[in-house]
């Protein structure tokens, strides 16, 4: 009798975007092998594949559950606690998507300070992305919190230039140059378009290190 393969539980993300007009647009998406990317939430209830919908969405910790096993190898499959494996073994065995957090910012090129600073919340930084909700650009905190930056200023004038982005599917051991590359370094997730899904940060993998070292987060 062959082995029945564990659902998998596909975590629900949050993508924000402050749109030039005013506004707020916020899509939830679900990563999706099928699709090689990320399909709207509401598609995942129509697939035969969904075994179980989140009550609510905007939880934190909102899966999908699919039967459909997305065919990452496992650190868990070597049959030792994740914790003994090398960890460099571990980040080449693990998903940026195992990785980054459930929700992401972003805002228009032409969005004030005034509202960025108004949506950041706890977020570390908000990216610059376009009408496609492409990555164009970042905002750290700490330069929206600035008292030297105009209020009514257009994110465009103080946005940076972003390291790159990569695939939700992509091993965390090959963004690990990019992370460490400058200080605060942003590297955004995205589909096969290049539209935004998340954001991988430096803090983001210290988290996942100190989770793997046993330490409740």
């Amino acid at each position: 009798m062959s082995a029945v393969a564990s659902p998998a539980r596909l975590p629900v993300r949050r993508r924000t975007v402050a749109l030039a007009g005013g506004g707020v647009e916020v899509r939830h998406l679900v990563p999706c092998a099928a699709s090689g990317g990320a399909s709207p939430l509401a598609e995942c209830g129509t697939c035969a594949r969904c075994l179980a919908m989140p009550a609510a969405p905007d939880d934190a910790v909102a899966e999908v559950l699919c039967r459909r096993d997305l065919g990452e190898p496992r650190a868990s499959s070597s049959g030792l606690p994740r914790v003994q494996l090398d960890l460099v073994e571990l980040a080449l065995r693990t998903p940026v998507r195992d990785v980054v957090r459930p929700d992401v910012l972003a805002a228009h090129a032409d969005v004030s300070i005034r509202a960025a600073r108004a949506l950041l919340g706890g977020a570390e930084a908000i990216l610059v992305v376009d009408a496609e909700a492409r990555p164009r650009g970042v905002v750290r905190a700490s330069t929206l919190a600035s008292a030297d930056v105009e209020p009514e200023a257009s994110l465009a004038s103080v946005a940076m230039p972003l390291a790159g982005s990569v695939r939700d599917d992509t091993a965390l051991v090959h963004t690990l140059a990019a992370l460490g590359d400058g200080d605060g370094a942003v590297l955004p997730v995205v589909d096969d378009d290049g539209a935004l899904l998340a954001v991988l940060t430096a803090a983001d993998v210290v988290r996942w290190l100190a989770k793997r070292a046993g330490y409740e987060l």
